[in-house]
């Protein structure tokens, strides 16, 4: 089919009308479900971005806008129907049916099907596969494909039928029993092993019906009741896999979703990833483990690239140009404002390849993409033999791309994200980096070492394999550095981590330029820790979660007598870090709290909270079409949730990324989160006990008698008394 024979399927849809043509750009044009569908005769991208806007000129009716495809028969290259966007190429079939599922839906619920739909059958993607949180795109389709695992997957779905979910999962090995009131418990040589919900419809996933329920809720909680380890909303050939194992937080939120009828035939074996070998037989909770494996060893390999190849560089650099502009170096202030904007450009780079990596950034826009930090290092790669030590391009690209996510660009579809990250001046050193440069010589290998892959330096580093803590992790281990002047000429000794005289090669340090130091005391000195994710996730379920279960009992009660009630209570909880750093606990916080709401809403029926989903959803303007209702709760859980504080800015602003990242929706910025992560001293109180005391006040004496006990340093008096006033206050 196309794109002349998709216009003609189009026109004999049910209420198909007639919309114009232009007799140049666009050539036909129909309206359907108050959707606007044009063929263009333009084929290249900059004619068909140029149509787009002619023809929508930011009119209120959706426009989808195709073209044949020059390079690929049967194809279409497509913009639209919420904004411009990315440039698509789907089949056109393809186009047709999803078309035709939108007429029997209202027109908002259109637009977001067709975002989403579109989306994910974009060729330049990767077809029919979906990842959220439940390993990696990296991980299916480069290392999978290349490991030992793949020829027993491939055996596990050799004559497998790919028509429904349940005649795949049959032919893989699994017997099912229906569930009341909905659904399948499909058993693996007898032990439970999944609870498939079908919908009716694929774009129904990870939306809350009409009377408020969530799918995923209900999901993981007959998981859960029937001892399932994993669940599976089905729509055809759709087939979106949760794991509800006790070991994964977020649960409702993270998924692999895989399309039977459009992977390609040589991902097909994915499909074997649902198989009773991967999933009663431990299969797939192996696979993660090793994806976490991955991601362990990307972050060591970070935090060793960082101290050996990157600060370096920034250092002597830095320090280079600041001796050039007058500047003292053997001032502590200069040195200390050189520090932060040193640590301030690693972080920006972290979270921008990070955020490519995951799809977070619009690398699918091919104006960003050229832009982007990936493709700036890997032209630093290409141009390494001929860098320019004159040449400061590299440094302004940079740069650039900084100030477009501080005030955003509508051709390369990035919303102003804003914050502190970006911002020219709010934080320490962010003003420097606005007035140095580092020439292309001194910065490409150190984007190279960063964003490339040492063994295959032709690859870029899949940044998506690490986790929101890895980020944190690398960020607290840096705070131990000091920037100090050289006395001598030093080179680096990269096995010993320290600086050592140099043989007859060039110093990598010259006498009078910056290095790194650690600080006395390192880490633990200045109050800096980090804990273990496993750590956090038992302190986690075991405080915050019985408490948020009691309130979650409060909103169940209430909704029998006042639903909207109900609703707007089940976000009046809040959870307090007062020494935040990188947020760690925060953000599994948000994920525990996230599971738990998810579950409830698979139970209870709250209408008021699709109003709160849908008022998040306006502030993200163009981008919140295709945005699923469990990305945005776990959105709102952070808003309305969860706070933060932390003494160092520069921890307060890594903490604001992390729980961005977590919870990422598009269009909505980095300041969103400025009122809940804040800088300042959370310890606040008194210098001494006397001053606690005053004259009067209703619980004034049991509480000045447990100032002074506390004050004398007598645990068991102070205990007691502490004990008194809770009772005097209780009363």
């Amino acid at each position: 089919m196309n794109a002349a024979e998709l216009l003609a399927g189009l026109a004999a849809l049910p209420g198909s009308q007639d919309a114009g043509a232009d007799g140049t750009s666009i050539l036909a044009s129909r309206l359907l479900n108050q959707v606007k569908y044009a063929r263009s005769g333009a084929i290249d991208e900059p004619k068909l971005r140029s149509a787009y806007k002619h023809r929508h000129r930011g009119g209120a009716t959706p426009l989808v806008l195709f073209g044949d495809d020059p390079e690929q028969p049967g194809f279409v290259r497509i913009l639209g129907p919420q904004r411009e966007g990315s440039l698509r190429r789907v089949r056109a079939d393809a186009v047709l049916g999803v078309v035709e599922k939108t007429l029997s839906v209202r027109r908002l619920q259109a637009v977001r099907m067709l975002a989403e739909e579109l989306d994910r059958l974009d060729t330049e993607r990767i077809a029919g596969l979906k990842v959220r949180g439940l390993g990696t795109e990296h991980l299916f389709d480069e290392r999978l494909p290349d490991s030992p695992r793949w020829p027993s997957l491939s055996a596990a779905v050799e004559g497998v039928s790919r028509s429904g979910w349940r005649e795949l999962l049959s032919d893989l090995g699994y017997t099912f029993e229906a569930l009341k009131p909905q659904g399948y418990l499909g058993r693996a040589d007898g032990q439970p092993t999944i609870v498939v919900h079908p919908r009716a419809q694929a774009w129904l996933f990870a939306r809350l019906d009409e009377e408020g329920r969530l799918p995923e809720g209900a999901l993981l909680a007959d998981c859960r009741a029937h001892g399932a380890p994993y669940g599976l909303l089905a729509a055809g050939t759709r087939l979106r896999l949760l794991s509800a194992g006790p070991e994964e937080a977020g649960a409702a939120t993270r998924y692999l979703e895989l399309d039977a009828a459009a992977l390609e035939p040589d991902r097909r074996t994915l499909l074997g990833l649902l198989a009773p070998a991967y999933l009663a037989d431990g299969g797939f909770i192996e696979l993660l483990a090793e994806a976490r494996d991955y991601g362990q060893q990307l972050r060591k390999r970070l935090d060793r690239v960082l101290r050996e190849n990157v600060l370096p560089v920034l250092g002597v650099e830095l320090g280079r140009w600041a001796r050039a502009e007058g500047r003292d170096l053997a001032d502590d202030d200069t040195r200390q404002e050189l520090e932060a904007a040193a640590l301030l450009f690693v972080f920006r780079a972290l979270f921008l390849l990070y955020a490519e990596s995951s799809g977070h950034l619009p690398m699918a826009n091919p104006t960003y993409r050229e832009r982007s930090l990936t493709r700036t290092a890997a032209r630093a790669h290409e141009e390494r033999d001929v860098a320019d030590p004159a040449s400061t391009a590299l440094w302004e690209d940079v740069l650039a791309l900084v100030r477009r996510m501080r005030t955003g660009h509508n051709a390369w579809e990035l919303p102003a994200y804003n914050g502190d990250l970006f911002a020219k001046d709010r934080v320490a050193g962010a003003a420097v980096l606005e007035d140095a440069a580092i020439s292309d010589a001194a910065l490409g290998p150190a984007l190279i070492a960063l964003a490339r892959d040492a063994e295959n330096p032709e690859t870029g580093v899949d940044f998506s394999g690490l986790e929101i803590g890895h980020l944190g992790y690398v960020y607290e281990g840096l705070l131990s550095l000091r920037l100090s002047v050289a006395d001598r000429d030093f080179a680096y000794d990269a096995r010993a981590d320290r600086y050592v005289a140099p043989d007859e090669d060039a110093p990598d340090v010259a006498k009078g330029d910056l290095l790194w130091l650690t600080d006395e005391g390192g880490r633990k000195g200045g109050g800096v820790y980090y804990t273990r994710t496993e750590l956090v996730r038992h302190l986690v379920r075991g405080a915050v979660g019985p408490a948020f279960d009691r309130h979650l009992q409060q909103v169940r009660e209430l909704a029998t007598s006042d639903p909207a009630a109900a609703a707007r209570k089940l976000f009046d909880f809040h959870v307090l870090d007062p020494a935040c750093g990188s947020a760690h606990f925060l953000v599994e916080v948000v994920d525990e709290l996230a599971d738990r709401i998810a579950q409830l809403l698979g139970e209870l029926a709250l209408p008021g909270v699709a109003e709160q989903l849908e008022a998040l959803r306006a502030r993200a303007g163009s981008f919140g079409a295709g945005i699923e209702d469990t990305a945005l709760l776990k959105r709102l859980v952070l808003k309305r949730c969860v706070h933060g504080v932390d003494l160092s800015a520069m921890g307060v602003e890594i903490a604001k990324v992390s729980l961005w990242l977590t919870t990422f929706v598009p269009g909505l910025s980095l300041a969103y989160l400025d009122h809940n992560v804040q800088r300042g001293n959370a310890l606040v109180g008194v210098a001494s006990a006397e001053e606690l005391i005053w004259d009067g006040g209703l619980f004034g004496n049991a509480i000045a008698n447990f100032a002074r006990a506390a004050g004398s340093g007598s645990f068991s008096l102070a205990a007691r008394s502490r004990s008194k006033a809770r009772r005097t206050s209780e009363h």
